[in-house]
C-alpha cells in the first residue's frame, strides 16, 4: 500500500445534506461593473417594493416602514460587522490571488509574453524562499527530510510532509481533472450536562492553483464563508507542495500553515490533508473503496446527481484505504 503522508486523525461521525452549485473559479477574471445610482435607497426600496411587502406580510407587518423599524437593531448589526471589515487588507490579499492566477494561466498556456510582464517573487514564495535548492541537491533524501521537518517542527500553526514523487504524480493527474471539491470536518459539542453529544459537520471548499512551474498551492476555505464571500473569502488552511527535488531526489516537499484566527486546528488540518490525497488518488485506486472516492470527486465536478453529502461523509470517515 503506497505510504500517506498525513497520518494519526480521529475520525468522528457526523451527518449532513446540503445542496450546492457546482463552479470552478480558478483561472478566471471577475468584473464587478458599479451603478451607484442603484445604490439610492429611494431606488432600492421602489425596485424591491413587493419583495419587502411580502416579508412585512410574513412579520405580521403592514407597511414597509414598519419593517424597517422592525428590522432596524437587525440592520445596523450588520452594518456594524460590515465596517469591521479591513478593506485595505481585503484588497491586498486579492491583488496577490490575482498573481498567482495571472501566473498559473502563463505557466499553463506557455504564453511567454505574459510571464515576462509578472513578477514571480513577489506573487508567491517558491522552494528557495525556504530552502535553497542548488545546496540541497547535493544531500541526500534523509538529509533534506530531516532539514524539511526540523524548518517547521517548531512552528505550531503549520504541517510539513516529504512526499515520494510518485504518490504526488499521481494525485495530481486528478487535480488536472478536477480542481476544486468539498471536504468535511467533525465537531463535537454537548448539549446540557447530561444530554448526549451531538457531532456537527463543516463543510471545507478545496481549490487547487499551479502557481509556478514547481509550485502547486491548494487552498482550503469553510464552504460557508466561500458562499458568503467567494472571491474575497479568506483560506484557513493554505497547502504548498514544491517540486523541485522530484527529478534530482525524488521526493516532493510539502508545508501547510494554518492561517492565524482560523478554527482550524493542526489536528483538522491533518485529517484535511489525509483526505484531499485519499479523493485524489494519491494512494491509488486498487480498492473498491478508493476508486468510489474518485468516482464521487468526479461526480461532484459533473454536478451528477450520483454525488451526496451522505456519502462524502461516510467514505471521509472511513479507515479504509
Amino acid at each position: 500500500m503506497p505510504s500517506s503522508f498525513a497520518t494519526g486523525v480521529m475520525l468522528l461521525r457526523g451527518n449532513l445534506r446540503v445542496t450546492l452549485p457546482i463552479s470552478s473559479f480558478l483561472g478566471h477574471r471577475i468584473v464587478i461593473r458599479r451603478n451607484y445610482s442603484s445604490l439610492d435607497p429611494n431606488v432600492l426600496e421602489a425596485k424591491y417594493k413587493e419583495k419587502l411587502l411580502a416579508r412585512a406580510k410574513k412579520e405580521g407587518l403592514e407597511t414597509i416602514d414598519q419593517l424597517k423599524e422592525h428590522l432596524k437593531e437587525e440592520i445596523q448589526e450588520k452594518k456594524k460587522k460590515l465596517n469591521e471589515i479591513d478593506a485595505f487588507k481585503q484588497l491586498d490579499r486579492i491583488n496577490r490571488i490575482d498573481k498567482i492566477k495571472v501566473n498559473s494561466l502563463a505557466f499553463n498556456s506557455h504564453e511567454t509574453t505574459l510571464q515576462s510582464n509578472v513578477n514571480l517573487s513577489k506573487a508567491f514564495k517558491t522552494l528557495d524562499s525556504y530552502l535553497k535548492v542548488e545546496k540541497a541537491k547535493k544531500l541526500s533524501k534523509q538529509e533534506i527530510e530531516y532539514l524539511w521537518r526540523a524548518q517547521w517542527s517548531k512552528k505550531s500553526m503549520s504541517v510539513s510532509a516529504v512526499i515520494p514523487a510518485e504518490i504526488f504524480d499521481r494525485m495530481i493527474n486528478n487535480v488536472n481533472e478536477d480542481r476544486s471539491f468539498i471536504l468535511p470536518v467533525f465537531r463535537n459539542s454537548s448539549v446540557g450536562e447530561s444530554g448526549p453529544k451531538k457531532e456537527k459537520v463543516e463543510m471545507h471548499y478545496v481549490q487547487w492553483a499551479f502557481a509556478g512551474p514547481n509550485t502547486v498551492h491548494c487552498l482550503v476555505t469553510p464552504l460557508a464563508e466561500y458562499k458568503l464571500h467567494e472571491e474575497f473569502a479568506r483560506p484557513h488552511l493554505i497547502i504548498e507542495f514544491f517540486t523541485d527535488l522530484s527529478k534530482d531526489k525524488d521526493i516532493v516537499l510539502m508545508k501547510g500553515t494554518i492561517e492565524s484566527g482560523s478554527n482550524i486546528s493542526v489536528n483538522d488540518a491533518q485529517f484535511l490533508i489525509l483526505n484531499i490525497q485519499r479523493f485524489y488518488g494519491a494512494m491509488g485506486s486498487q480498492s473498491k473503496i478508493a476508486k468510489r472516492r474518485l468516482e464521487l470527486r468526479r461526480a461532484f465536478t459533473k454536478g451528477s446527481k450520483d454525488f451526496t453529502v451522505d456519502e462524502l461523509i461516510a467514505l471521509s470517515q472511513s479507515m479504509k484505504s
